[in-house]
């Protein structure tokens, strides 16, 4: 397996603050790929590539607060670190909830830049890790035959298999065969794991309980023999 080197990004129009992002973070032994414009960073942005984002809330063009808007909207959750000459309260307050992993203030401390740095950088390992792995469930799920879904979707809803038999109009041991083959194709060893898979990837259960027909005993009286119970 390949291992990608993370890539800090840097994106800030005053030289001598670039330089020191540049200097800085690649004395740690980081990659670094310093841009003095937003169109610069997006021509040579990798969202594929893991790493982080250093950039000055002031850029021209395009200021951080507008960048961390970009990237949402493209769905590149690369951490942003907002550094700023006058990053007061509410100015942090504002990156932080537009996605800013952390708000630096200018002139920026070496060691509290490299902390954060690192800290992305784990933070973005951490969500791509999570990313393959949804990727890989629902690989799995998209393997299963539209029965062999629907048969997940009741198990992991909490039908015992005389139920989803039931609902299916299947016979019981019909429904342990497509169980069988879920849970394999699923590559779980549980139940349990079967369920924390599918709600990883959204399927929570949402069985509509109008769709399940139940058939309440009847008590039928009939005048000639005693009273007798039947299914409805």
């Amino acid at each position: 397996m390949t291992v990608v080197t993370p890539i800090v990004y840097v994106l800030d129009a005053d030289v001598l603050s670039r330089q020191f992002l540049h200097t800085t973070v690649r004395q740690a032994g980081m990659r670094v790929r310093i841009a003095p414009t937003a169109s610069r960073f997006l021509e040579e942005y990798d969202p594929c590539t893991p790493g982080c984002i250093i950039a000055d809330s002031h850029m021209p063009q395009l200021n951080s607060l507008a960048l961390l808007g970009y990237l949402a909207e493209q769905k590149s959750p690369t951490p942003v670190i907002v550094v700023s000459s006058n990053a007061d309260v509410a100015t942090a307050t504002m990156a932080m909830r537009a996605g800013a992993i952390d708000v630096i203030t200018k002139p920026m401390d070496p060691d509290h830049l490299l902390k954060s740095t690192e800290h992305a950088i784990a933070y973005d390992a951490k969500l791509r890790r999570g990313r393959s792995r949804i990727t890989t469930i629902q690989s799995c799920i998209e393997s299963l035959t539209p029965r062999e879904f629907q048969v997940m979707e009741l198990v992991v809803a909490g039908k015992s298999t005389k139920m989803i038999a039931y609902i299916l109009k299947a016979s019981a041991r019909t429904i342990e065969v497509h169980r069988g083959r879920v849970m394999k194709k699923m590559k779980v060893d549980s139940i349990a794991e079967l369920v924390l898979r599918a709600v990883a990837c959204g399927y929570a259960p949402t069985i509509d309980e109008q769709d399940i027909v139940t058939h309440e005993p009847v008590i039928v009286i009939n005048t000639q023999s005693p009273m007798m119970i039947k299914s409805a």
